[in-house]
């Protein structure tokens, strides 16, 4: 059995890698405060959308990258 990395699969290691090194959020979320929490993890869930990274066999158009799934 080969569980060596397809060039594929590592380039979307990669492009999954950096983009949550550059998208995640850098401070804990918010506690106490339902409002702030909610706001938190709304904003986060939007820079997934924007990222295509909502659901990757979604269609575009709805946060998706459009794979099969």
């Amino acid at each position: 059995m080969d569980l060596t990395f397809t060039p594929e699969q590592r380039a979307f290691r990669d492009e999954v890698s950096t983009w949550l090194r550059e998208n995640v959020p850098s401070g804990p979320p918010p506690h106490g405060d339902f409002g702030a929490m909610v706001a938190y993890d709304m904003a986060w869930q939007r820079r997934q959308y924007e990222g295509g990274w909502a659901g990757i066999s979604w269609p575009r158009q709805y946060g998706g990258r459009g794979w099969s799934s």
